[in-house]
């Protein structure tokens, strides 16, 4: 079977600076997960995917040079002037009724999730999806994750995976590549060290 017949969506959702604000200790880990989403990022527009962004607009309560600086897209996830990018302001990006439309408009391709934050943003997004009956699927080194508590990132995205894998599903980019990166495609791009990568699709 042609895997390649529908074209994926990726979804980036709150890939903004105001994580790296709120990571203190973390941000090396935060670092970490902006590297593989500009991979997935980079992949995706090459193939030719679509890509859709949905930002969270920064609370009153933050100072003005928190709202400022906090709603900006992070370096190498800025959208591009083809791309839908949706602003909201609850936790949720179901919660601007054009972003549902754009997901279901045609195209009847898997939707690829990325971006912050584990235990908010994203999970909300995945309950009004399954509350939809639509199928979001994260892509594993993709998903920022900050501590909750006294719980670590690491703990805390086991619990969450798990509840998350009962209502939709996660996966991880080497087997998105496999089935969805079309043979031969070639990415290059420098920001995160990231040179030359040649993703081959493997015959099954």
């Amino acid at each position: 079977m042609d895997t390649l017949q529908n074209t994926p969506t990726l979804v980036l959702l709150d890939c903004q600076k105001i994580h790296f604000h709120e990571a203190g200790e973390h941000a090396v880990d935060h670092a970490d997960t902006v590297r593989h989403i500009e991979r997935v990022l980079t992949t995706a527009r090459y193939c030719g995917w679509s890509v859709v962004h949905s930002q969270l607009r920064p609370q009153p309560g933050l100072s003005p040079g928190s709202r400022s600086t906090g709603s900006i897209p992070i370096d190498g996830l800025r959208p591009r002037a083809s791309e839908a990018v949706f602003t909201r302001s609850q936790l949720s990006a179901f919660s601007d009724p054009m972003f549902e439309q754009t997901l279901t408009r045609g195209n009847q391709g898997p939707v690829f999730m990325v971006g912050f934050s584990l235990a908010f943003s994203v999970l909300a997004t995945i309950y009004e999806a399954s509350a939809r009956h639509l199928h979001l699927t994260l892509v594993e080194e993709a998903i920022g994750c900050a501590p909750l508590g006294h719980q670590s990132p690491a703990a805390v995205r086991s619990f969450l995976f798990s509840l998350i894998n009962q209502l939709a599903g996660t996966v991880g980019w080497s087997e998105v590549q496999q089935a969805w990166v079309k043979p031969g495609s070639f990415v290059s791009t420098s920001k995160w060290g990231i040179h030359h990568e040649h993703f081959r699709q493997q015959d099954n």
